[in-house]
């Protein structure tokens, strides 16, 4: 790990730098990179690489928080890693920076490889002609989370990168590890799950729990935790 001071949008702050970017040049991210912008991040792109600026969204929470635990990029980057131990897609990291200075607005930075041969699965997948499919590709990664105990915090069909035909990836990954199987089921059933199926149509709801079934360790659980929210 080294210390850069690096410029962002006209901006200097020193950071504590892991690994090597190319969109970084010469400390500084040229501003006719940028590829997308939001109020929580900006993107920028060039070749097969995409570096995101992640920006503090709560003070102090979120500088406690990178200091006592890890930045935004570095739980990205640790959930990628473990979700990718767990046999599922995610892009692959290259570079990662926190912010030195606790009031910079800038917390931290990470640098992946961009996939351009995926899209962003919108919030229609009934109206595409493989949503079967897609529904059972997301399914089946769930089912894989949950059985080794861990969930994604924050579960958006924008997060899920799809490749026509052949698989899924999962970006912005924050992962949440559980002990107990009821606290996950609780955690699935109330706030992960009802998130895709209300977008999704009753025959693609049917392929999603099918899969549960056959293959969850989880799912009897979960129906008891069903039954519990619908009561």
């Amino acid at each position: 790990m080294q210390l850069n001071k690096i410029t962002i949008d006209r901006e200097k702050c020193w950071f504590f730098c892991r690994g090597e970017s190319s969109l970084i040049i010469e400390n500084n991210i040229p501003n006719e990179l940028m590829y997308k912008e939001n109020e929580c991040s900006h993107l920028y792109m060039h070749g097969d690489r995409i570096l995101k600026v992640c920006f503090a969204q709560s003070w102090p929470k979120d500088s406690i928080r990178k200091y006592v635990w890890r930045s935004q990029a570095e739980r990205e980057i640790d959930s990628a890693k473990l979700l990718a131990e767990l046999g599922l897609s995610t892009p692959k990291e290259y570079f990662s920076a926190f912010s030195l200075s606790p009031f910079n607005r800038v917390e931290s930075i990470h640098e992946m490889s961009f996939l351009n041969d995926h899209e962003n699965l919108n919030k229609h997948i009934s109206t595409r002609h493989n949503s079967e499919n897609i529904v059972r590709l997301i399914a089946e990664d769930l089912v894989t989370m949950t059985n080794n105990m861990v969930c994604l915090k924050d579960f958006g069909l924008g997060n899920i990168m799809y490749h026509p035909n052949t698989h899924i990836s999962w970006i912005d990954n924050d992962i949440k590890n559980f002990s107990d199987k009821k606290r996950l089921a609780c955690f699935l059933m109330e706030h992960l799950i009802p998130r895709l199926l209300r977008h999704i149509d009753a025959r693609d709801e049917e392929v999603f729990w099918n899969v549960f079934r056959a293959r969850s360790i989880m799912y009897n659980e979960m129906m008891a935790e069903y039954l519990c929210c619908s009561n």
